[in-house]
């Protein structure tokens, strides 16, 4: 069964899912853009942890990768 999946093109995709979503990473982007909002906000807005947020954003809502 497995060399058939292989053969006809569909892989399994697997692994842990991302944390973030492309859309969280700009939402958190354009949060973070945000001078009067603490990153504590942030992170709790988004559900994601201070590390999760910072691997995906810079500080000034730069994005690192989506």
């Amino acid at each position: 069964m497995a060399t058939h999946l292989l053969e006809s093109g569909l892989r399994h995709k697997g692994g842990r899912p991302k944390a973030m979503t492309p859309e969280k990473v700009r939402l958190a982007a354009r949060l973070m853009s945000d001078p009067t909002l603490a990153v504590e906000e942030v992170c709790r807005t988004l559900g994601v942890s201070r590390a999760t947020l910072y691997r995906y954003v810079g500080p000034t809502g730069e994005v690192r990768r989506a």
